[in-house]
């Protein structure tokens, strides 16, 4: 039996909504999972607290999952490549190659 060198990968990526007990949204995840293409198996991601947070990118119990915060875009074009980061007060560069 050889040992599979995970030459390619598969990635899923759901969205998902944190709400509070009435239904409003209050923030946005990204849960991602990784996969090697050629034997199936799972990656676990590390370096990350396990749970769920609005603010902070947390896995899984199992290690599987990335469970990141995301938000929709605020960037306005009078501003341009430098503004507020809103959860964090600080700014943020970005680099256009428009």
């Amino acid at each position: 039996m050889s040992v599979c060198e995970h030459p390619g990968f598969k990635a899923s990526v759901e969205v998902g909504r944190l709400t509070d007990g009435a239904g409003n949204v209050h923030a946005f995840t990204a849960d991602v999972r990784v996969e090697c293409a050629v034997c199936g198996l799972p990656f676990e991601f590390m370096g990350m607290p396990e749970g769920l947070s609005p603010s902070v990118p947390t896995r899984s119990v199992d290690g599987l999952e990335a469970r990141l915060p995301i938000q929709p875009q605020l960037r306005s074009e009078l501003l341009g490549p430098l503004w507020p980061s809103p959860r964090r007060g600080s700014p943020v560069l970005v680099h256009r190659n428009d």
